[in-house]
């Protein structure tokens, strides 16, 4: 008996540990720590602002330059803590065949590029700021404001996963005047709710979810921002 319920335990500790909740089996928190999310426009312009345009057309022949929000740096800072965490746990457990799935799903440079693949299909140029201001300074004709906002709220490890996957992105306009708009926007919640099964298991479907999740937001990403600025 005594044999059996060590089993178990060992069964129990590596579910919990391939997911990074040990010891937060009931937390509304993500395993992965990040700061709070700011308002978007937070250290990028100085005046408030109010979205009055709709849509955008004529981008063919315009320079957009990009300005990040805190919560994107938060949001890649994130990603990148949970990529360095399951990648540890693929050598851990000896699952050398997740290595690549886990750099896949969680790659920083495949996120970012697809976020700006729409802003290139429409605009001539687009180009990194630090600001609205330094945007505008550098001679573009509109500057994007580009937030992100990743999570993961950890609801139960067993005997079940239940993860609510969260995966946020818009990106506001600015002209010169500072007239606002268009907004695009992808808001995005999923929840995973799968059986504790093991290291394997449990890190294939979290990667399942998390890919799930962020694909659903590039998707309504980039069709809301076709929808609102054309060539």
């Amino acid at each position: 008996m005594e044999k059996r319920l060590n089993s178990v335990r060992g069964v129990v500790a590596v579910s919990l540990l391939a997911l990074g909740l040990a010891g937060c089996a009931s937390s509304s928190e993500s395993p992965f720590s990040r700061p709070p999310s700011e308002p978007p426009l937070t250290g990028l312009i100085d005046q408030p602002t109010e979205v009055s345009r709709s849509s955008l057309t004529g981008a063919g022949n315009k320079v957009l330059a990009v300005a990040l929000s805190k919560n994107v740096g938060y949001s890649r800072t994130f990603t990148d803590a949970m990529r360095r965490q399951y990648s540890a746990w693929t050598v851990q457990f000896n699952l050398p065949h997740l290595a690549a799935d886990v750099d896949a799903v969680l790659s920083d440079d495949r996120l970012m590029a697809a976020l700006f693949a729409p802003m290139r299909s429409r605009f001539k140029e687009v180009r990194l700021v630090r600001d609205v201001p330094e945007g505008f300074e550098s001679g573009a004709d509109y500057v994007g404001i580009l937030d992100l906002d990743l999570n993961l709220q950890a609801l139960s490890t067993f005997p079940k996963q239940r993860n609510l996957h969260i995966a946020n992105a818009s990106l506001l306009i600015l002209d010169p005047d500072l007239v606002a708009g268009p907004l695009v926007k992808a808001e995005v919640q999923y929840e995973q709710e799968t059986m504790a099964k093991g290291a394997d298991g449990n890190i294939r479907d979290t990667m399942y979810a998390i890919k799930t999740t962020r694909e659903k937001m590039l998707t309504a990403f980039e069709q809301d921002f076709v929808a609102k600025v054309s060539r």
